[in-house]
C-alpha cells in the first residue's frame, strides 16, 4: 500500500491511535493500533492524520443493557423485511 492509501487517526482525549486502511479488493476497512513510536515514524513519511474526538453521547449510553449480539442483529433484519415486522417495532400500543 501507498502512503496515501491509509490514514492514522488520532484519539484526542486518549491519545490512542490507528492506521486505517482499506483493502483495494474487497473494501473491509482495517485499523491496526499503533504506538507512539510509529505515530512519528508515519507522520514523518507523509502518512495523513486525522484527530478524533470520542462522542458525548458515549458517557451518557446506558450500561446497564447487554451488548447486542450477532443474534440480535439477525433478529432485528428479519423483522425489517416485511411491513408487519417493521409496523411491529414502531407500534407503541401499551
Amino acid at each position: 500500500m501507498a502512503v496515501g492509501d491509509v490514514t492514522l487517526r488520532v484519539n484526542d482525549d486518549t491519545d490512542a491511535a490507528a492506521l486505517v486502511s482499506v483493502c483495494p479488493d474487497c473494501g473491509a476497512r482495517f485499523a491496526t493500533p499503533t504506538t507512539l513510536g510509529e505515530n512519528l515514524l508515519l507522520s514523518t513519511f507523509g502518512v495523513r492524520v486525522e484527530f478524533w474526538s470520542t462522542p458525548a453521547e458515549i458517557a451518557v449510553r446506558p450500561h446497564h443493557h447487554p451488548p447486542f449480539t450477532h443474534d440480535d442483529l439477525e433478529r432485528f433484519a428479519e423483522q425489517l423485511s416485511s411491513a408487519e415486522g417493521v409496523v411491529g417495532l414502531i407500534r407503541t400500543d401499551p
